[in-house]
């Protein structure tokens, strides 16, 4: 059931970047430059899902120790 959920998501967020080429400028800190939003929505995903799984790989990394 959690693979044909992600399977979904990820279907919807690839439809969402396809609908968005537009180019946009970036800045942080003294650093600027363009990327596609598209790009950019792809890359804030995978950062989204990257930090969910590591922070649910933490909590379960704790309660495995505490028992």
């Amino acid at each position: 059931m959690k693979f044909i959920f992600g399977i979904i998501i990820g279907i919807f967020v690839l439809i969402f970047v396809a609908q968005n080429p537009q180019v946009v400028d970036l800045t942080f800190l003294k650093w600027s430059f363009s990327v596609s939003r598209a790009i950019m929505y792809l890359m804030m995903f995978i950062a989204g899902a990257i930090s969910g799984g590591l922070v649910i790989g933490i909590r379960k990394s704790r309660k495995s120790t505490k028992k």
